[in-house]
């Protein structure tokens, strides 16, 4: 009798204790990962089923890595089509899902029968497939992500955008004015070349500042507050110094930037004193005739520039006005212009000379998120 009120007594406190679900299966979105020094981290792609349909999702981290294109193979080994593997490898465009139930710019997601017939352009289509809990199944998501378009290429850099961010900004930087580290996910993340974007004020090196993001492109520079750069409409300019700078010192570079934004340079390139920076010929080279020369080649040829994959842009950085003691001066911070490329959910190779991958998951193992 008592063995069996204990029994009991346990049997409800374990009916007390939290259930624990399973979670989505997620793998990451890799890009342009043909090359261990080019593979980038751009989402991820989760799976989970309910018993009665499968669900793929793809999400990226920012609208730069827009998903602009998607083709889903799933298989059971040794029993379905497995994708058409040629000397070069899967061909995504024959891939069995081609169509997202649902999409937006930064995710798309699939919902397939586990008990159901291939529909596409696969080898297979027409044929049935089912899917049992337990089972191991195949995965092969391919994406094509980044900026692709240039028609849309101002709607998507304003949307992968952040309002602000956390930059420590340090002087002198590496073949720039100043260094810019930002601990930001995506693109933004890491150590850029940065530019002083005007010659009145100034900045306390070392120091973190918690600022604003302004794109210095397309009509978007009409946001920039107009007590920060006193000729936006010359930023374009900017840009294309920033993506034609082979000939050119950090100093010559800078000396464009504070005249094409200025309108006029610092009144003494001959002296620094603490905290204020100033002066090129103290930290770099720089020589007046190049830099008139390349203010020229600008004026020449920047107009309307755009940045193309491969090529950087002009990030607008304004700390916040604290206080009288704290300094704050306008940084331009060159960021790489997302390019149109290749991603896959990272999992094993595919025979074949082209970079592809698929990934494994046992039905039943992962829930809705």
């Amino acid at each position: 009798m008592k063995k069996t009120m204990t029994i009991g007594i346990m049997m409800a406190f374990l009916t007390l204790l939290p259930t624990v679900k399973a979670q989505p299966v997620c793998v990451d979105l890799i890009a342009d990962g043909g090359s261990p020094s080019t593979a980038t981290d751009v989402g991820e792609v989760c799976v989970w089923d309910d018993g009665t349909d499968l669900y793929v999702r793809y999400e990226t981290i920012s609208p730069w890595w827009q998903l602009n294109e998607t083709h889903l193979h799933v298989w059971e080994p040794g029993v379905d089509a497995d994708p058409k593997v040629t000397g070069g490898g899967p061909n995504p465009g024959q891939f069995a899902f081609a169509v997202p139930d649902s999409s937006d710019t930064v995710w798309v997601e699939y919902v397939i029968p586990l008990d159901g017939t291939y529909p596409g352009k696969g080898k297979k289509t027409g044929a049935d497939y089912l899917w049992e809990d337990g089972e191991t199944i195949n995965i092969a998501a391919h994406g094509v992500v980044g900026i692709c378009d240039e028609e849309t290429f101002c709607e998507t850099l304003l949307a992968g955008l952040p309002d602000e961010v956390d930059a420590l900004i340090e002087y002198p930087g590496d073949e720039s004015y100043f260094a810019v580290t930002i601990d930001e996910e995506g693109i933004l993340d890491g150590t850029h070349r940065g530019w002083c974007g005007n010659s009145d004020d100034f900045i306390l090196p070392g120091e973190s500042y918690d600022g604003a993001l302004f794109s210095s492109l397309c009509e978007d520079v009409g946001d920039i507050p107009a007590d920060q750069i006193d000729q936006p409409e010359n930023l374009d300019l900017v840009n294309w110094i920033l993506n034609n700078k082979d000939g050119y010192t950090a100093g010559d570079i800078q000396y464009a930037i504070w005249f094409l934004l200025t309108g006029h340079v610092p009144g003494n390139l001959s002296s620094i004193s603490t905290n204020v920076l100033w002066a090129p010929d103290e930290v770099y080279d720089y020589d007046l005739t190049r830099a008139l020369a390349l203010i020229d080649a600008a004026e020449t040829n920047g107009e309307d520039f755009l940045p193309l994959c491969g090529e950087v842009m002009a990030v607008v950085f304004i700390p916040p006005e604290i206080s009288t003691t704290v300094l704050r001066q306008t940084v331009l911070i060159e960021i790489p212009v997302p390019c149109c490329e290749t991603a896959w959910g990272e999992g094993t190779d595919f025979p074949g000379s082209n970079w592809a991958m698929y990934f494994p998951y046992v039905v039943g193992s992962g829930s809705a998120p």
